[in-house]
This record gives structure tokens, C-alpha cells and sequence, in this order.
């Protein structure tokens, strides 16, 4: 938790300053890098189209590997842990992470924003009211389009996560 900053049913209003190159933020770099690192160097599983529009698909517990960037434009995408609520999803992105205005990332079958993880070599861009889940892990940045929500948390290792009247959730 930031100082001066408050939890309202699970959301974190910051109502003060950032850790801005102090002791609380280099322990907050070294832990992204380090789960950047364990994300990026994992193998197997499955390949997505690179470039492809994931929209509506249904997806299974387990990693998946985009060697371009990941779009999200055409319908909505499910992630469905199949009754597990300790299922890990985890997806590594060469490029980009794009969306469409209102797209959603929706959990199913007990699946949980917890164990979402995006691993993105560049920057994550979420447009206008998309609703978003899991932990966003960008080399880059990350950007909100207004009204855009997520469960989860967004992190940038060498650039900014922007806010435009967004909401984040922590699951």
C-alpha cells in the first residue's frame, strides 16, 4: 500500500505522493523485473496467431505465446479455469497489446484476475471503457483509454501507465 492512500471495497484511491527513486520504488522495480523475467522465460504451450485478433476465443488454463502483437477488437475474450480458482493463465507478447473500444477480458469457471499474467515486450494499450483483468507486465508502457477498468494491476518496467478517469481493481 502507498502512503496516503486508502482501499474503498478493494479499490486504491492515492490521495498523495508517489515512490518516485526511493527505497519503496527500486523494491518495486526489482520485484517487476524479476516477474517480467520468470513470465518471459517460460516454454511450451501455446502459440497464438501473431498479429491475430483473439476476440472470442475461449481459453484454457496455461501459457500462450503471441509473436506479434495481441489484439482484442472483434468480440470479447474468455478465460475459463474450468472449476480450478487456482488456475494460472499466462501469456507472452512480442509486440503490443492492442484493444477495441469496450472490449472485455471475462473470467469463467472460477477463474480469478489473480492468476492473470501478461507479459508484453511493448506497450499495452487499452481503449475506451475496456474492462480488462489481470496483472499487466509491460517492457514499455501502459496506457488506459478513458473509462477503461481493470482487475488486476499495471506495470511498466521503462515507461508510464496513464490514467484517463480509470478504475483499478485489485483481485
Amino acid at each position: 500500500m502507498y502512503p496516503d492512500s486508502s482501499v474503498d471495497g478493494g479499490i486504491v484511491i492515492m490521495s498523495g505522493p508517489d515512490d518516485v527513486a526511493d527505497a519503496a520504488a527500486g523494491t518495486a522495480q526489482t520485484d517487476l523485473n524479476a516477474a517480467y523475467t520468470d513470465a518471459a522465460g517460460r516454454s511450451g504451450g501455446a502459440l497464438l496467431t501473431a498479429g491475430g485478433d483473439e476476440g472470442g476465443l475461449t481459453l484454457y488454463p496455461g501459457l500462450y505465446t503471441d509473436g506479434g502483437d495481441l489484439l482484442l477488437s472483434s468480440a470479447d475474450l474468455t478465460l475459463d479455469a474450468q472449476g480450478d480458482p487456482n488456475a494460472v493463465f499466462i501469456f507472452q507478447v512480442a509486440g503490443n497489446i492492442n484493444t477495441g473500444v469496450g472490449r472485455q477480458i471475462i473470467l469463467a469457471g472460477q477463474a480469478s484476475a489473480a492468476n492473470v499474467f501478461w507479459q508484453v515486450a511493448g506497450y499495452c494499450a487499452l481503449n475506451t471503457s475496456v474492462a480488462f483483468v489481470g496483472n499487466i507486465m509491460t517492457y514499455t508502457s501502459v496506457t488506459f483509454g478513458t473509462g477503461a477498468t481493470l482487475l488486476g494491476r499495471a506495470l511498466a518496467e521503462t515507461g508510464n501507465v496513464t490514467l484517463l478517469g480509470n478504475t483499478i481493481t485489485l483481485p
